[in-house]
């Protein structure tokens, strides 16, 4: 999760998602995708 985020923020801060495409809707994206992971991680021991 945090390589995610980490990754995230430096792409938008470097300009990475200079295109059509608002950094918002990959953000969402991004979050669409990490929910239902974490929703299944298993309990920690």
């Amino acid at each position: 999760m945090r390589s995610m985020l980490h990754g995230f923020s430096n792409l938008e801060a470097a300009g990475g998602f200079a295109h059509a495409r608002p950094a918002d809707a990959s953000w969402t994206r991004c979050l669409d995708a990490l929910h239902p992971l974490l929703e299944r991680w298993p309990a920690s021991q």
